[in-house]
């Protein structure tokens, strides 16, 4: 989680829990709110000041008596942040030609000829009021959390601003962090300074325990379970349509800010290699399924909203992610990013592996480092579980197939099907064809699913992970989303 601080020195101790943006030290520690507005829109390219005032509005350009030279890579390191922290110190505001500098402009050290010319005062709590909701329309949708100055008396302007910060943040539902109450139980916090501005070491220790704690709150989570038994189809997805519903959620996580994590219940994460984002613990007890019967339009605009509410939740969903034009698509290419996550989250164990390199060697009698094509023929549920044999099925299969072992005898062809009675067959009359006949289930079933058949699907999955390229017949989603996990040539027979 990235970090972009607004604040002073006193929020120095994030840096022991969090990666933090450069935004702070290259650019400034402002202390009121319209000073924090300036440094926003400044990172966010919207600024409509001359670069040359970066010298004299932003603490760095003051210290160094220069314009600030890196807008475009501040800009980049604010579009990376993920969570912001902002100290508001003061109502004191400090304009100058338009502008709204830092206080050391004022001091006379800085050699500022214009010093007469600075306008302060102090904001009202209108203003303050106003300039909290400016700062949330910023910075929206991305999370943050307002500080206040530290104070060890119940009174004065300082305390009062704090007590202001706490009614407003209250009424607008803006996370807040008041320093000094937390810690009130704790001695030894402050350096011995008049007026208090500095914690000691062991009030930045404390403090950054509290600051951690806050923004792990402000975090959104989204936990996608893949359920064995749902409330609202007979049937859960099968891995092919859950691993599209998690491209799916990626994609609103990323666009809406939330963190994507999986549940890893059920038993297919039996043989997925342990992942920071596969919880075990999954703490929601109520799961939002976004699947069938509802159209795939309904799910998606459905899911949407979910993310718009800004709250965590947990959901198992088969959700299409690509829209062509105005038109919902199943599948799509996916982008490098999401390819990346995927690959990481979905690494098979040892076991996996070890079954894999059995096969080949003794089975298929080669190593898959020679390379492989796969071959995918998904017949439906009726011929995976009930048996069926289709003569006719068998016939097109056969007539697709022979041709193109034949013509590439150069080529190692690997055939997998749900369809054992075809695939053998196939295997029988296109003896060229690499076929091993494994324990078969469509992943979502209820009934006929066991440990063996869960172990063969993954192994089937993984195998074609592996491969050169893949050829499918229709209605493959199993042998579609492998081929966009792992980056291979995929085409229809």
């Amino acid at each position: 989680m990235n970090i972009t601080v607004l604040g002073s020195c006193r929020q120095d101790s994030i840096k022991q829990h969090y990666p933090t943006t450069s935004i702070q030290e290259r650019l400034t520690y402002p202390h009121y709110t319209k000073e924090i507005i300036q440094a926003i829109q400044y990172c966010k390219g919207i600024s409509t000041f001359d670069n040359e005032h970066t010298r004299y509005c932003f603490r760095t350009g003051i210290l160094e008596n220069n314009v600030i030279p890196y807008q475009k890579v501040l800009q980049q390191e604010f579009e990376a942040t993920d969570a912001f922290v902002i100290e508001i110190a003061s109502r004191i505001s400090y304009a100058w030609n338009g502008i709204y500098v830092h206080h050391i402009l004022t001091e006379e050290s800085f050699g500022f000829q214009d010093r007469s010319h600075i306008l302060t005062r102090e904001l009202s709590d209108d203003e303050i009021e106003q300039d909290l909701l400016t700062i949330q329309q910023l910075l929206h949708p991305k999370p943050f959390v307002i500080v206040s100055h530290i104070h060890t008396r119940q009174s004065g302007t300082r305390y009062e601003l704090i007590q202001l910060l706490e009614k407003l943040t209250e009424k607008h539902h803006i996370p807040f962090i008041n320093p000094s109450r937390l810690l009130m139980n704790h001695d030894n916090l402050y350096q011995a300074e008049t007026p208090l501005h500095h914690y000691t070491e062991h009030g930045h220790r404390l403090i950054g325990y509290e600051y951690k704690k806050a923004i792990d709150a402000l975090q959104k989570v989204c936990i996608h379970t893949y359920l064995t038994k749902c409330q609202t189809n007979p049937q859960p997805p099968g891995l092919a349509d859950f691993l599209r519903g998690t491209i799916a959620l990626y994609q609103f996580c990323k666009q809406y800010h939330y963190d994507l994590q999986i549940d890893s219940s059920h038993p297919i994460f039996r043989y997925i290699q342990p992942h920071p984002k596969l919880i075990c613990d999954n703490p929601f007890s109520n799961v939002i399924e976004f699947i069938p019967p509802p159209s795939y339009d309904d799910i998606y605009d459905r899911l949407e909203k979910q993310f718009q509410t800004g709250l965590s939740f947990c959901t198992l969903t088969n959700s299409f992610y690509t829209r062509q034009g105005t038109d919902l698509v199943n599948f799509g290419p996916i982008s490098d990013d999401c390819r990346t996550f995927l690959q990481s989250l979905f690494t098979p164990t040892d076991e996996i592996e070890q079954k894999i390199n059995f096969i080949f060697k003794e089975v298929f009698h080669f190593q898959k480092e020679e390379g492989f094509t796969i071959i995918h023929l998904r017949c439906g549920d009726l011929f995976l579980h009930d048996g069926v044999y289709d003569d006719g099925l068998y016939s097109r299969f056969y007539h697709l197939i022979h041709p193109i072992v034949h013509d590439h005898k150069e080529t190692r062809y690997v055939l997998l099907s749900d369809s054992s009675a075809i695939a053998e067959r196939l295997k029988k009359d296109i003896p060229e064809l690499y076929y091993w006949n494994n324990s078969k289930v469509h992943l979502g079933d209820l009934i006929h699913r066991t440990d063996s058949s869960v172990l063969d699907t993954l192994v089937d999955f993984f195998m074609m992970s592996q491969s050169n390229e893949i050829l499918s017949g229709p209605n493959s989603g199993f042998s579609v989303v492998s081929s966009l996990l792992y980056n291979i040539p995929y085409r229809y027979i």
